[in-house]
């Protein structure tokens, strides 16, 4: 699997962006900030790593996008 649909998302999720090209795509409900160290964090609001699409590759500095 690849990219997730926000049809996947969770009812709470305003936020979606890849967590590392190696890992996984994570929903949040608050904005996330990209910390230097090459990861989305949030510091508020619920946040959830989605197993069922890993990121393949995906860029994650640039990923980061907002429920349409």
């Amino acid at each position: 699997m690849s990219k997730p649909d926000w049809n996947d998302a969770p009812d709470w999720a305003e936020w979606l962006a890849a967590y590392g090209p190696d890992g996984y795509w994570v929903w949040y409900e608050a904005e996330p900030s990209w910390m230097s160290g090459g990861w989305w964090y949030s510091y508020s609001g619920e946040w959830l790593m989605d197993k069922r699409f890993p990121t393949l590759g995906a860029d994650s500095e640039y990923s980061l996008e907002r429920r349409p």
